[in-house]
């Protein structure tokens, strides 16, 4: 913590006690009010110097509350809450602290990540996930048109549910419907394959690899194992529209893989229709 913040937690700290100490001692609600605000400075120190600095401020906190346990006129009740109250204070601190001193650790870890790409592209091992979607087939127009005609490779990666048997009454028509789907995907892929082709990517450079997943296995753990296995330098992908309450509930691949990611990621965000034209 710099000097500003130390003051701050400071002024904070004893300004709740000063304003605490002074309610008169009949106004037991403003009592239980106050003693919720002493979490506050301990949030705000724990969240600048971590897990020690926050039971650091609990401690601080529960020795300049502990008058308050020696009112009069209190029922056990009121006692009990201080009590509560002062377990509140070191979870607070120490949870708080945790969260800050864990995402330290990311950011740290992420700037000592070095990434070196060609600047002209030429060379790279790109993979491509495909969700067998319209922008799919945007995302493919849209990478040929930039980068079609240079010596890189690409690799088409489709993550697939080989477990349908429970959508299905009995395995025969579950088997039926792996089976169409098996050959729709074929096709869509070899059509996406083609055009990168076309586009002017050597075709011995474009490459499809299929991979099965089963039960609620999220794909971007997926993505994120095949960039672990393979030598690749760029991670492309679709961003299709999704409003804060679905990526809460069901997540957002992309997302996730921007920032567990170890390669660039490119992602190719789709208009609401999410027609061949990538925004």
């Amino acid at each position: 913590m710099n000097r500003k913040q130390i003051s701050i937690a400071i002024i904070m700290m004893f300004g709740v006690a000063v304003f605490h100490f002074f309610i008169p001692r009949d106004f037991l609600s403003l009592h239980i009010l106050f003693r919720l605000l002493y979490l506050v400075p301990i949030a705000y120190i724990a969240l600048y110097s971590g897990r020690k600095g926050g039971v650091l401020a609990a401690i601080t906190m529960t020795i300049i509350f502990l008058p308050h346990f020696f009112m009069d006129r209190t029922t056990q009740d009121f006692t009990a809450g201080n009590i509560a109250a002062v377990i509140l204070f070191h979870i607070t601190g120490f949870f708080v602290g945790s969260f800050r001193d864990s995402s330290e650790r990311v950011v740290i870890n992420q700037q000592q990540q070095h990434v070196v790409v060609p600047s002209t592209g030429e060379g790279c091992n790109i993979l491509f996930y495909i969700d067998n979607s319209p922008l799919s087939i945007a995302s493919a127009e849209w990478f040929g048109a930039y980068f079609g005609g240079r010596d890189i490779a690409v690799t088409l990666l489709w993550v697939y549910n080989e477990d349908e048997s429970e959508k299905f009454a009995s395995q025969e028509p579950a088997d039926e419907y792996v089976s169409q789907q098996g050959n729709e995907t074929a096709a869509f892929l070899d059509e996406l394959r083609d055009m990168l082709i076309d586009s002017g990517i050597p075709r011995e450079s474009v490459l499809i690899k299929n991979v099965a997943v089963t039960g609620k296995v999220p794909v971007s753990d997926k993505i994120l194992e095949e960039l672990k296995d393979g030598n690749y330098d760029l991670l492309l992908l679709s961003k299709h529209q999704q409003t804060k309450a679905q990526e809460f509930l069901f997540g957002d691949v992309p997302i996730r893989l921007l920032r567990e990611a170890s390669i660039p990621v490119l992602s190719v965000k789709g208009t609401p229709e999410e027609s061949s034209s990538p925004s």
